[in-house]
């Protein structure tokens, strides 16, 4: 994937305020359109101040802060970084947050709560990942489809609810096992596959080996009095493990009706919502408060709270 800068860019350092990324057909696209022209695979000559054309994959399927996210013509989900040419040092940081994506897939193997790892350029920093076809949990389970996205939430079975509070917390077992912080656990970062199995994603940017904090949660998943400078610590994901399974439960987020402010004041006070009518309340709760300080904590409740159901 090649930028380049016009004119404009050369003789104008400043940083623009913006940037835009504009896609560019990759090769892949003559298979679907043999009679697409060439100049329609090509980058312009002259570039737009403030665009940064980039060469894709596959399909959109998303973005983030670090990469473009596509599907390939075989069904696989491809990342690779972002790049930058006004800001090197942001570019930087996106290839690096890909290298650490990568390498946590390999220390995780073939866990059973991941996405499967297809493939991995270390030259281009992309990362190919088997596709799940329910997309995320915090999507689903407000019934939020493409294109328009409209919410209109779904029927779920209790059962499946219990089943996702297991999985979720088996997940979060299983980073912790290879010495990883995820940071940014949430239902946005959950993903379902056909049989609406759980499976955790995104690890762009997870603290690893003790690596300093770069990326949050956001304020309804964040453990109380959290900043970047905060030594990372698995019981901070523990305080997000209990806001998605609240997520789970009740398919809305704590607090939900308030602002982010005021979530981050009641948190602070240790004012959480009330889950006394929630079956596995009291992992949630263990989880906000600190009673519980383990995925394997959590696990031990879940499963003895969950022991009069046929099914979990």
């Amino acid at each position: 994937m090649s930028i380049v800068e016009g004119p404009k860019a050369a003789e104008d350092k400043r940083r623009p305020k913006t940037v835009r990324y504009h896609p560019i057909p990759g090769s892949w696209e003559r298979r679907r359109h043999p009679n697409w022209p060439e100049k329609r695979f090509q980058i312009p000559e002259e570039v737009p101040y403030g665009t940064i054309y980039y060469v894709t994959k596959g399909t959109f399927v998303g973005f983030g802060m670090t990469a473009h996210i596509e599907k390939t013509l075989e069904g696989h989900i491809v990342k690779f970084p972002k790049t930058n040419p006004y800001d090197p040092a942001i570019e930087a940081e996106n290839i690096n947050n890909m290298r650490i994506e990568a390498e946590i897939y390999r220390r995780l193997g073939d866990c059973p709560h991941i996405p499967k790892m297809i493939g991995w350029d270390p030259e281009s920093c992309c990362l190919t990942l088997g596709n799940l076809e329910n997309g995320n949990l915090a999507y689903y389970v407000k019934g939020m489809r493409p294109p328009d996205y409209e919410e209109d939430p779904p029927e779920i079975d209790a059962a499946i609810r219990r089943r996702w509070t297991i999985q979720a917390a088996k997940a979060l077992k299983a980073l912790h096992a290879v010495n990883v912080i995820h940071s940014d656990f949430t239902p946005r970062n959950l993903l379902l596959d056909l049989q609406l199995n759980i499976y955790v994603s995104d690890f762009a940017g997870s603290p690893i080996d003790g690596a300093p904090y770069t990326v949050y949660s956001g304020e309804r998943f964040t453990v109380p009095f959290w900043k970047f400078d905060k030594t990372p610590e698995k019981v901070d994901d523990i305080f997000s493990l209990g806001s998605v399974m609240y997520v789970i439960m009740t398919s809305t987020e704590p607090y939900h009706d308030k602002d982010e402010l005021e979530v981050v004041r009641l948190f602070e006070e240790k004012k959480f919502p009330d889950v006394s009518g929630i079956v596995c309340g009291p992992a949630i709760q263990g989880c906000w408060d600190g009673a519980l300080t383990t995925a394997d904590r959590v696990l031990d409740l879940l499963t003895a709270l969950y022991a009069d159901f046929e099914t979990v």
